[in-house]
């Protein structure tokens, strides 16, 4: 791997913030070539590690295609074995990916919540799907990403079918009530 400095140029600096400035410029001038396919290239070509990894973008993407292509069982086996033995750090990830909220402030707002669903009261224990117990999901306003409450499957769909639309389910509710007097 070389590392070529294309410009080595330092501009004089009156106070921090054109220090970053000149630095910012500096590092973009940066390149590297690849190992593989020889190619001088700027630094926002390779991944963060460029001494782990002196491959840029394409040719690591293809080398992890072709490594997976020849090992898909071995990799399969290997996600799946960390998958049961972790699942902890699944959920953990999976909550931060799609929520923003780490294992332990789900399991916070869990405990506030007595392990109950917010809507309905049923305990999280009786929260089943296809004859799985599942944990009580996490409820979020889809605009605005703001998390709210959790919520047992069935409350989670209903109000999702409902699109968050309290008219609806008020109208529901005069229906529901409605044909209950011919009982």
């Amino acid at each position: 791997m070389k590392l070529m400095n294309i410009k080595n140029k330092i501009s004089p600096r009156e106070n921090d913030s054109q220090l970053r400035l000149v630095d910012n410029v500096r590092r973009t001038d940066m390149k590297y070539e690849c190992r593989t396919c020889s190619k001088s290239e700027p630094e926002v070509v390779f991944y963060k590690n460029v001494s782990k990894c002196p491959d840029c973008k394409s040719c690591r993407s293809k080398k992890d295609k072709e490594t997976y292509k020849n090992n898909s069982i071995k990799f399969i086996e290997r996600t799946k074995k960390f998958r049961q033995e972790n699942p902890e750090k699944i959920r953990d990830c999976n909550l931060k990916r799609n929520y923003s909220v780490s294992l332990e402030e789900y399991n916070k707002k869990l405990l506030e919540q007595n392990n109950k669903c917010e809507i309905c009261g049923k305990h999280e224990n009786d929260n089943m799907c296809r004859g799985r117990q599942i944990p009580l999901a996490n409820d979020h306003h889809h605009e605005s990403k703001q998390n709210r409450g959790l919520l047992c499957v069935r409350c989670n769909l209903a109000l999702g079918a409902l699109e968050e639309d309290s008219e609806v389910l008020y109208s529901m509710i005069n229906y529901i009530n409605k044909y209950q007097k011919l009982r």
